[in-house]
């Protein structure tokens, strides 16, 4: 844009090159009611994380029948198939429990169950978190370039400031790569 000419239209990526002139009016305590929807959206449609929390639905009950099955009639504390699905719960979220299987077929089915149970309800979160970063973080390095090409498509439009922005982020970008290459070269030398 060069002076004098009334501000351009918004390009894609602008709010990343630019700095942002953000209102720090208050404090917002309330949450993001659209940024949690989309956020909720992600995790249910692009992450293993309903699927993870169907197989665990599916193996709780099973596993806390066996050791029902296994401990109801010398445990007095697994008594019931209501305790058993408790103490599957408590040992899948690691919480520890309060009455252990006395068989060995119950600490057999128990001590699976808090192994595999674990092991899937938090690896269904952690897989799920992972996946939602390394695609925002994707996203964002998508519109970094977008935005570069735009501003390169249309470089005797910007002023100086801009300009001198796009230099700076060039520059840092391929610094960067540079630094990245070098590490990927030295690692493919030592094998």
């Amino acid at each position: 844009m060069r002076e004098g000419q009334p501000a351009s239209k918004v390009r894609p990526g602008d709010k990343i090159i630019r700095k942002s002139r953000k209102s720090t009016k208050g404090l917002r305590i309330a949450p993001r009611v659209p940024e949690a929807i989309k956020f909720f959206r992600f995790i249910f449609t692009q992450t293993p994380f309903l699927t993870m929390m169907t197989v665990i639905a599916v193996l709780w009950p099973l596993f806390a029948l066996f050791l029902y099955l296994a401990e109801h009639t010398v445990n007095p504390d697994l008594s019931n198939y209501g305790n058993a699905i408790w103490w599957g719960l408590v040992a899948m979220t690691s919480m520890g429990t309060t009455y252990p299987p006395l068989t060995g077929l119950g600490q057999l089915a128990g001590g699976t169950w808090a192994f595999v149970g674990c092991i899937i309800f938090y690896g269904a979160i952690i897989a799920s978190m992972t996946t939602y970063i390394s695609k925002r973080k994707s996203g964002t390095v998508k519109q970094i370039i977008s935005t570069v090409e735009h501003n390169l498509e249309h470089l005797e439009e910007l002023s100086l400031d801009e300009l001198t922005l796009l230099k700076e982020t060039l520059n840092a970008v391929i610094n960067e790569q540079t630094e990245v290459s070098k590490v990927r070269a030295q690692g493919s030398q030592s094998r």
